[in-house]
């Protein structure tokens, strides 16, 4: 860095300090080759000079610098950081920009820098698509104004990008919370991993985008398993939804049901924080972040829509049902009963007919608070869901939601809902072993709701017979799978993950019920090093690429960490 930069910016007011500033200058003379950096809240131009500087020196795009040089609440007259000499009386306002302008010349760096004299939030709002390398944080610091900084630009970030937090004090009586509140929260989506800290200045930096997945080499190709896997990748943490007054911030699920227009996208448990509230470090359930007062809601299951031709976006930007406070809601409520006995409604998987959504669910009841899985498994019911609304009304028979009474404790009915003509299959799964197994069930689509009408598997020429209890298995899969039609591989495809083994598998079959491929390795899947085992692995076949070469996988971790993405090609 320049000596005579360098020195400007130390005598130029601002609240950063030398090892803060020449930090934020290696890291955007770093980033900048790639695309922008961008500042929030410029002030007098101190942390922009050792930006832009570091934006020279990488030679190839600048910083945007936006501030609104009113003065932040605690600059105002009367308050802490209230400077005089920065005080316009003619317009009787803070007025920094004058003072910003001038130390920009001084350095000759009004080429690196593009000013933007606005609030953060309208800027962000207006903000076209360009991509930013670093973004630094450093506006106003109550929560809101922290948190709307976050949301408005920590998406901007390209994976590999830096978010740079200022004034990050773990002790509250060193300064105030909102940045590292911010942090915390970053932290906890698992989109951010930490890159260092340098006093008061956190840095994060995006994960990227596709670290290579270790991959299990494929068992022998036989007649059973034509499916080679060119290449798996892991893609890292899923956005989870947010809106200004609150943020899903852990969720078990995830599956997702076309509806032509529109995806609707099923979760089970589902933890979300109201905001500006204050973050801590305590939780229901884990050590994330939640509101301080609410403590985290929890929800049994939630569900929204959503649209757009890639996963992960789409999945950050679900318009879920809510209530009357605008916050999300359970689509399957528990009756007053139900909820005194601690029972909870968890959604599998469903089927849009006639404007309707056929959706299968299980029920399950605590039996022991102590432990994440302290629950027994009641069954598995119907609901239909009005897609616009989000009513969702359970079908009964003889006043009983339970149409399919679970026999052991892992049963699961309405995994996967595939239409064929008029018949409708309903994949389900027990575990009688070691390892959950694959049944299936058909019925015609306007006899759905009737569970009488339901037929089972029985042999694999096909026959059909009326009673779970004689269904054959169809080998083994998870308590939780997905099943489609790829175009790619002119056969059905079975995702799941074997969970204690932490292995994404799958199996194919030329025709729906079978028979189907033994179970083949994808590879071993990423995970936190608390997680005793994974689950919920589900393709979404509407997002696959190129009739099915690339398809996308989600799946699940306990305790509430965000939902993970795998992309696997076959060829």
């Amino acid at each position: 860095m320049r000596e005579e930069v360098k020195q400007l910016a130390l005598t130029t007011k601002g609240f950063l300090s030398e090892a803060e500033g020449l930090r934020l200058y290696e890291l955007a003379a770093e980033s900048s080759r790639r695309a922008p950096c961008l500042e929030i809240g410029s002030y007098c131009g101190r942390s922009t000079l050792f930006l832009a500087e570091g934006c020279r020196m990488g030679g190839s795009h600048p910083l945007f610098a936006i501030d609104h040089h009113q003065g932040s609440e605690e600059q105002q007259a009367g308050q802490a950081y209230f400077d005089p000499d920065l005080f316009d009386a003619r317009e009787g306002v803070v007025n920094t920009l004058g003072s910003f302008m001038s130390t920009l010349r001084r350095a000759g760096l009004t080429e690196w820098v593009i000013p933007i004299v606005t609030e953060s939030r309208r800027a962000s709002r207006y903000w076209p698509e360009t991509e930013l390398s670093l973004v630094f944080l450093d506006g106003g610091h109550s929560e809101e104004d922290a948190f709307q900084d976050f949301r408005g630009w920590s998406r901007r970030v390209l994976p590999g990008g830096y978010l740079c937090i200022h004034d990050i004090f773990d002790d509250p009586a060193e300064g105030g919370q909102a940045p590292y509140h911010v942090r915390e929260y970053a932290r906890s989506t698992g989109e951010w991993e930490d890159a260092g800290q340098v006093e008061t200045l956190a840095i994060l930096r995006r994960r990227p985008e596709e670290p290579a997945l270790e991959a299990e080499p494929a068992m022998p190709a036989s007649p059973e398993t034509t499916a080679p896997v060119r290449a798996a990748c892991f893609l890292g943490g899923l956005r989870q939804a947010r809106t200004d007054s609150w943020a899903i911030i852990g969720q078990d699920g995830g599956q997702s049901i076309d509806l032509g227009d529109r995806i609707l996208f099923v979760f089970s448990d589902t933890l979300f924080a109201a905001l500006p509230n204050l973050y801590h470090n305590e939780s229901l359930t884990a050590p994330y972040p939640v509101p301080a007062g609410r403590q985290g809601i929890f929800l049994a299951n939630s569900a929204g829509l959503s649209r757009g031709d890639d996963l992960r976006q789409a999945l950050g930007e679900i318009r879920y049902y809510t209530d009357e406070e605008g916050f999300p809601r359970e689509i399957i409520e528990p009756t007053g009963p139900e909820r005194e006995q601690e029972v909870r409604f968890w959604p599998e998987h469903g089927i849009s007919l006639d404007g309707k959504v056929y959706l299968y669910y299980l029920g399950v009841q605590t039996v022991d608070r102590s432990s994440i899985w302290g629950f027994h498994t009641l069954g598995a019911g119907l609901a239909v869901l009005d897609p616009e609304s989000g009513a969702c009304e359970r079908i009964r028979r003889e006043n009983d939601w339970c149409l399919w009474r679970a026999e052991v404790d892992d049963f699961h009915f309405g995994v996967q809902v595939l239409r064929d003509d008029e018949d409708v299959y309903v994949f389900a799964s027990v575990r009688k072993g070691l390892l959950p197994s694959a049944l299936l069930a058909r019925v015609k689509a306007d006899q759905i709701a009737d569970p009488a009408a339901y037929e089972y598997l029985y042999t694999p020429q096909p026959e059909w017979g009326p009673d779970l209890e004689g269904a054959l298995s169809l080998g083994e899969s998870g308590s939780e799978y997905s099943v489609s039609y790829n175009p790619y591989l002119g056969r059905y495809l079975m995702i799941y993950v074997e969970g204690y083994g932490k292995t994404l598998m799958m199996r194919t079959a030329d025709r729906l019920f079978g028979p189907y491929s033994q179970p083949q390795q994808i590879g071993h899947l990423p995970h936190d090093r608390s997680s005793e085992l994974l689950y919920l692995g589900f393709e979404h076949p509407t997002y696959r690429k190129n009739d099915g070469e690339t398809v996308y996988i989600t799946y699940c971790q306990p305790r509430f960490t965000a939902n993970s993405l795998i992309a696997v090609r076959f060829g």
